[in-house]
């Protein structure tokens, strides 16, 4: 089965300290803001990890798992409430323990929050509980996914209304956390929205990478789509999207600068990526744009570059980013100076500081 490829194309690496990267990414530090919070607010409360670390507000764990974590609060003296909600079916377990820590367990896959006030102060947590498999390896899940052949998708309202019919049924029957299949849901309406220039396909795509953010350790799927996510953002040195093989790893090294290392895609290599995970049409053109110039194939990889252009949705301001930088790598192969000036001028303006000093400068391309 396609999907599991997935041991090929995506290192265990990752599996470590997800949290961290994530914060990293987007530049938080939980200790820092908790401090800052006590100091301030008197009656602030959070939750801790016996392994000492603030809990994120994101939290995943397996079904059965004993979780162990204490409650801090800026005053010791200030009397706490814990209390759990969830609309779901799925009993929950709380036992305080000999250390005055608090002991999590659920026998079920469920999803909810968990929250710690103090006075007038409270703070939520998301948490799930999900089964030891994974969930994109579920034989139906798989299955129903591997039906979508097409990539990028070419989905009418129909095709589109069909496929979720179906992809709802394999996740009520397999009872997946409900974050879980949310960010599902989300991540492939984005890409129909998308599809469609719908500027609301963003909100989707960012609410589908934070649903499953907590996954990533869990999921295979999950940690590709939030990979996918931070290729789409240009966050291209982000540890989890180095870390992903396959034609968006790829890419994303190209953009990052990291073109001597890249080794050209064999047409296997392509067919067996492309059917991981479907991407928007935007992309599809940019992945075979690269592929092209890398084999010196200059206008084939100007057509991909025009198509991805045609395909962008106008808010798709970092896409945009891509694409000038593509065109100015092609007029540079090209002896074109003043292409090459043109798109060195609109990269100069970029939010990414690599993509500013690459356009200045006159790397040696791989590639004939």
């Amino acid at each position: 089965m396609a999907l599991a490829k997935f041991f090929e194309d995506v290192r265990e690496s990752y599996l470590e300290g997800v949290d961290g990267r994530i914060n990293a990414v987007y530049g938080r530090d939980p200790e820092r803001e908790w401090k800052l919070t006590a100091a301030t607010v008197t009656e602030a409360v959070a939750l801790r990890g016996r392994d000492g670390i603030l809990f994120d507000d994101n939290l995943v764990f397996k079904t059965g798992q004993r979780v162990i974590f204490e409650i801090v609060c800026a005053r010791a003296d200030l009397a706490v409430e814990l209390k759990w909600q969830t609309a779901q079916k799925g009993a929950l377990t709380t036992l305080p323990n000999d250390e005055n820590a608090v002991v999590l367990v659920s026998k079920h896959a469920v999803s909810g929050d968990l929250v710690v006030s103090c006075g007038n102060y409270a703070k939520s947590y998301r948490v799930s509980f999900i089964a030891g498999h994974t969930p994109e390896n579920l034989p139906d899940f798989a299955a129903e996914l591997a039906k979508l052949t097409a990539n990028p998708p070419a989905w009418t309202q129909t095709t589109f209304d069909r496929f979720r019919i179906g992809m709802e049924s394999v996740l009520t029957n397999h009872k997946l956390p409900a974050d879980f299949c949310d960010g599902i849901r989300e991540y492939y309406l984005g890409l129909f929205h998308e599809q469609r220039r719908e500027g609301r396909f963003v909100e989707r795509l960012d609410r589908a990478y934070v649903q499953l953010a907590p996954f990533v350790q869990f999921s295979r799927l999950a940690a590709l789509i939030c990979a996918y996510h931070l290729y789409r953002i240009n966050a291209f040195e982000a540890p989890l999207v180095k870390q992903i093989l396959g034609r968006i790893g790829r890419v994303a090294r190209f953009f990052s600068g990291e073109v001597a290392a890249m080794a050209p895609a064999t047409g296997e290599a392509r067919k067996s990526s492309r059917e991981l995970l479907i991407v928007s049409a935007v992309d599809e053109a940019i992945i075979a744009a690269v592929e092209h110039l890398d084999e010196g194939d200059l206008d084939l990889a100007e057509s991909c570059v025009g198509n991805a252009d045609s395909a962008r949705c106008e808010v798709d301001t970092q896409a945009l980013e891509r694409i000038h930088f593509l065109r100015h790598r092609i007029c540079l192969r090209r002896g074109d100076a003043r292409g090459t000036a043109k798109y060195a001028l609109q990269l100069s303006n970029s939010g990414l500081a690599n993509f500013r000093a690459l356009a200045q400068s006159k790397p040696a391309m791989s590639g004939k």
